[in-house]
Parts: C-alpha cells; structure tokens; sequence
C-alpha cells in the first residue's frame, strides 16, 4: 500500500465586510440575506461551511418555513427573534446559541424593530451541498 501524502489546511482568515450580501429580500427564503463565509467553494476550507444571515430589517420579517439533511447552528450576533422547530417556538436574542437537528422543518420570525443577525454553521464542505426543501414544495 502506497502511503498518502496528508493535505496540510491552512488557516483562513475572513472578515465579515469583504463578502458580499447574497439574496434579496422577497427570494425563496423570504426576508433573509446572508453572507458566506468559508464555504469549500470559495475559500480553502473543509468540511464547514458558515456565514451570517440577516432576517427583516424590521419587526415581522421572517425566513420561511425549510428543512435540510444538514443539522445547522445559530447564534444570535444582534436583535430578538423566534426560531419555530417542528412546530415549537425557541426565543433568541443576542448571544443565544440554538442547535437545528437534520430534517427538522424551521423557520425564523424577527421581533425586534432591528435587524435579526445571526451567525450560522454547517458541517459540511460547501454551501451548495445543503438541500433546501420547502413545506410549500409539498403540496
């Protein structure tokens, strides 16, 4: 057996202001832009993937209703808001942590008259790997 050769990773540094806003408000998660952060894709990582995600600018703007096969993380950089798991409501605010299970249907609704920020992880190589699925998909 021919021994591999293990792939040093280096460190990556970003700051959040370098990358872009990516979605509108309106698109198919509904009040929600984000910024990737490290995402295989973009950067020289692996198997992460994080960003920052901003729902409503204002008091009622939400992310709609979605699930993915990925478990996911938030934690709450600025604002309040609720996060509904499979029907039961978990109350953020600044420096709240909330862990998603996989295939769990959430959504997120602000309720504070500023941005709701949160920073998000996924444990996976990219972005793009993620699968969004829709309740409204299932009818």
């Amino acid at each position: 057996m021919i021994p591999r050769k293990k792939q040093k990773i280096q460190p990556v540094l970003i700051h959040e202001k370098e990358r872009p806003w990516e979605g509108t408000a309106g698109n198919h998660l509904g009040d929600a832009t984000w910024r990737t952060l490290l995402s295989g894709d973009t950067t020289p990582s692996l198997h992460m993937t994080c960003g920052i995600v901003e729902v409503g600018k204002w008091q009622g703007g939400e992310m709609v209703p979605h699930q993915h096969p990925q478990s996911e993380v938030y934690h709450v950089l600025e604002g309040q808001g609720v996060v509904t798991i499979e029907g039961e409501d978990y109350v953020l605010d600044k420096g709240s942590t909330l862990f998603i299970p996989g295939g769990c249907e959430h959504g997120t609704r602000n309720t504070a008259d500023c941005p709701l920020k949160n920073f998000y992880v996924f444990a996976v190589d990219s972005l793009q790997e993620v699968e969004y699925i829709f309740s409204a998909d299932d009818t």
